[in-house]
């Protein structure tokens, strides 16, 4: 019989006959067999190389597909399985004799240098790397807790938004608000109490907005229903995906599992100004994962709503913060009728006038046009139809209805998924304008 066949004779080791034994030789790492592969070897160091340098890069690399993080995290095991026994089955073609403790510890050792990378990744979570993990949000987090949140949320929005139109656009201004301060985490709820007079709310970029009541009365049906379930985040989460609908724009799916904040400061409020240049405005989108094309979608949402006259009196009289793009004539001397030209008013006698005068509750693309036209009322809106960074994009939802509003509900959802916080961080409030 031939070596090559007959390993367990012996007589190979004795005679020095090799043959075509020394690529049978099994690629293990351990001390029972003699010799060793020379392309085991070489192979398991390419393998333990390779696994090494995925682990270092992959904070980088999935940074840029985020997306990737949840099924190689989640499905880990599977895939160290898997690429275990297309290992395992490669050598046991190659190897026709070997020992299973040899094949054991190779599987062990395979096993610890592949998780590298997601032990990586995990940590990379830990660390606040803005990635997924199995905690992610699911739009099915309340099937066992609360199956019938959104249809509660939404039938109560509907309610609401029969009674009084201009609550939607608020709404979507709220989580906008929300999140872009400490995350979609509910903070801007807070109402100041004599504890704590400086809560997000009390903040001056922060003292136009409405639609507090309406969150109450929805998280009111809510605690209703699944009482210590759905928390205040996530019932806001849903109510922008509502208003967003009722106003005609696409629906989109929410996933859910947010907890709320326990900390509301009126000093961390820190939103663009409506006199801000467009260059700064864009670079605070950016540190918040919004690229230009995504920031000139968010300003979508003045197709809806309106500003008090003091956000923008300075363009209608040539006043501080003037010096960005001219205002249209007619419309400037139109608005000087409405707003006047005197200095600026309290919010509760300062006229408000609507961004999109032709169809100020439909989330169409009528807002675009009306800034290629030079008809807007903010600076920074105005900007953007000819700054290089978003004119086309400008141009382009002007001329594609269709397109703005299939893009304004995908960025709606991006919106309503900053910063948020899971898992047993938070809390979930029993109401929303105070903590537990």
């Amino acid at each position: 019989m031939g070596c090559g066949i007959q390993y367990e004779c012996g007589e190979c080791k004795s005679r020095g006959d090799m043959g075509s034994g020394e690529w049978l030789a099994s690629p293990l790492s351990g001390d029972h067999r003699e010799p060793r592969s020379i392309v085991g070897g070489t192979l398991y160091c390419i393998l333990l190389v390779g696994f090494a340098a995925v682990a270092i890069s992959s904070p980088w690399i999935f940074v840029f597909a985020p997306d990737m993080i949840t099924p190689l995290l989640c499905s880990s095991n599977v895939i160290l399985l898997v690429l275990t026994g297309i290992f395992q089955q490669y050598w046991v073609h190659q190897v026709r004799k070997v020992r299973l403790q040899g094949y054991y510890d190779f599987s062990q050792k395979l096993k610890r240098i592949a998780r590298l990378p997601f032990a990586t990744i995990a940590f990379g979570e830990k660390l606040r790397i803005p990635y997924k993990s199995c905690d992610a949000l699911d739009e099915g987090y309340y099937a066992a807790t609360c199956p019938d949140a959104a249809s509660i949320v939404r039938a109560t929005m509907e309610r609401l938004h029969y009674n009084d139109p201009t609550l939607a656009p608020a709404l979507i201004r709220l989580l906008f608000h929300d999140c872009f301060v400490r995350g979609c985490d509910a903070s801007v709820l807070i109402s100041p109490s004599p504890g704590h007079t400086s809560s997000e709310r009390a903040a001056v970029p922060n003292h136009t907005l409405r639609g507090f009541n309406a969150v109450d009365a929805v998280k009111r049906d809510l605690e209703s229903a699944c009482p210590d379930a759905v928390s205040c985040a996530d019932a806001l989460a849903l109510m922008a995906r509502d208003a967003v609908a009722l106003l005609g724009g696409d629906d989109y799916p929410v996933a859910l599992g947010r907890r709320d904040g326990t900390e509301s400061n009126a000093w961390e409020v820190d939103l663009p100004a409506p006199f801000s240049k467009l260059d700064d405005a864009l670079a605070y989108f950016a540190a918040r994962g919004f690229g230009a094309e995504e920031t000139v979608v968010l300003f979508g949402a003045h197709t809806v709503g309106g500003a008090h006259c003091g956000s923008f009196r300075y363009r209608l009289t040539g006043g501080a913060g003037g010096g960005g793009p001219a205002m249209d004539d007619a419309l400037r001397c139109e608005l000087l009728q409405t707003c006047g030209g005197a200095a600026e008013q309290g919010m509760d006698t300062d006229p408000a006038v609507f961004f999109d005068p032709d169809t100020p509750f439909a989330v169409d693309n009528n807002y675009y046009k009306q800034i290629v036209a030079n008809r807007t009322l903010l600076q920074v809106d105005q900007e953007a139809a000819a700054h290089p960074a978003t004119a086309a994009h400008v141009a382009y939802y002007a001329a594609v209805n269709e397109a703005f509003v299939s893009r304004f509900s995908q960025v709606m959802a991006k919106l309503s998924n900053v910063g948020v916080i899971e898992g047993d961080a938070g809390e979930v409030r029993k109401v929303c304008s105070r903590y537990n």
